[in-house]
């Protein structure tokens, strides 16, 4: 029985992903249980058109060749009858919610702070709004000796870019004669792969890629599923939660997302209109056991709520000594790598770099990549607030080519960390 069966449209894809592998999982089911009569499927969907339910038709057709019954119906369900029944809670005892007004700009340093003091039991999650705050968190966080993760997307590129997925693809050596992919073939690459980037940031990940793409394909693994999965899969949907781990996301991201305790950073974003009531609602039910909230502004005063503990801190924090960044596509001058291609070559993830106003260089002084004349003015931006360029490290690399042009390059991505300046702001 599948509800919401509208996500094995295309049109439905994005938002659950995991739906395109139920046929698979039905039918290695079916194989491991020898089952001679075919497992009975039952969808159903309140917003589904005409051509929405065609696809789920053929999902079905092509995946386990069931022909499913169509059956419409109106608003109307005479057959149901309501009681009342009570809706008693499963845990008996209340969770803790706090929120901590601050007067101040800075909310980074008071957050990170709240988390090193506080007793953390099961998952943890941090979330802010903008990918900066994030990213901020998630480094600060580990300057305080803390794990965290930033869980991020790959919305710029295709996972099948990603310098270790393109790896692990040539190892398949996924010619046209070939259909499907050997055991032998397969595990010769699994082990290339992971040897080869042991160091890269993205190592979890593609652990969890493999993994599940061994789970939902436990005999055969055909190239056009490899393909598709490679295909269909964001970054995001491979991150498994451990308790000695915080993990930061922007709010965006944590739809379908629980954590024992949430964090929130608000800075006046619900007053920009960066936040609406929607996403803090999503946000704030996040939270299983524990939600503390940092922010300033006043639309939260008229929160009331048993056990609720409303803190007033008008302390003046300073804002951090480090900063740090995230290249995007937009930050770099993507023209420039078809000059460094040489250098990008003899790049790992272990790599270190240099950076100054205008690029990142090689521990040889080579140039790696040049910015981008909008990150050029962020990096002003940064030194008037007394933040200057120290450093940098590979993150991601990619590979890219322009439209309408069959050459394929790399590109480096990476993280640009500042510092603040002793003497200035």
């Amino acid at each position: 029985m599948i509800d919401e069966a509208h996500c094995f449209s295309s049109r439905g894809q994005d938002f659950r992903v995991d739906y395109q592998y139920i046929g698979d999982f039905i039918k290695s089911l079916q194989e491991k249980k020898n089952l001679k009569d075919i497992i009975p499927v039952s969808c159903f969907t309140t917003t589904a058109k005409r051509n929405v339910i065609e696809d789920i038709c053929a999902y079905f057709k092509d995946k386990l060749s069931i022909d499913l019954e169509v059956i419409c119906s109106n608003t109307s369900r005479n057959n149901i009858r309501a009681k009342d029944i009570p809706a008693l809670p499963v845990q008996k005892k209340n969770g803790i919610i706090r929120i901590v007004k601050h007067t101040g700009p800075n909310l980074i340093t008071p957050l990170v702070d709240a988390i090193c003091s506080e007793e953390l039991a099961g998952t943890t999650g941090v979330l802010a709004n903008t990918n900066d705050d994030a990213f901020q968190i998630k480094c600060l966080l580990k300057e305080k000796g803390l794990k965290a993760k930033l869980i991020q997307s790959n919305d710029e590129f295709n996972l099948y870019d990603l310098l270790e997925i393109r790896y692990l693809t040539e190892q398949l050596n996924l010619s046209e004669e070939i259909s499907v992919i050997s055991d032998e073939v397969w595990q010769e690459a699994k082990r290339e792969v992971l040897n080869r980037y042991v160091d890269s940031p993205n190592f979890e990940i593609l652990i969890r890629l493999i993994k599940e793409f061994e789970e939902a394909h436990p005999k055969r693994k055909y190239k056009s599923d490899y393909e598709a999965f490679i295909r269909e899969s964001k970054l995001e949907h491979f991150y498994r939660y451990s308790y000695d781990t915080i993990y930061v996301s922007t709010i965006s991201k944590a739809k379908g997302r629980e954590f024992d305790n949430v964090f929130m950073m608000l800075n006046q974003d619900h007053n920009k209109g960066l936040v609406d009531d929607r996403q803090l609602y999503e946000a704030m039910t996040r939270a299983k056991e524990k939600l503390i909230i940092h922010y300033n502004g006043d639309y939260l005063d008229a929160i009331r709520t048993e056990g609720l503990e409303v803190i007033d801190d008008s302390n003046y924090y300073s804002s951090p000594e480090r900063l740090a960044v995230q290249l995007t596509h937009e930050d770099v001058w993507l023209d420039y790598f078809y000059n460094t291609q040489g250098t990008i070559e003899s790049l790992t993830y272990s790599s270190v770099l240099k950076v100054d106003d205008n690029s990142c260089l090689n521990i040889n002084n080579h140039d790696v990549l040049k910015f981008s004349k909008k990150f050029k003015e962020k990096v002003e931006a940064r030194k008037r607030q007394g933040y200057f360029p120290k450093s940098a490290k590979v993150n991601y690399i990619i590979n890219w080519k322009k439209k309408e042009q069959d050459e394929e390059i790399r590109i480096v991505l990476p993280e640009v960390y500042f510092e603040k300046y002793k003497g200035g702001l």
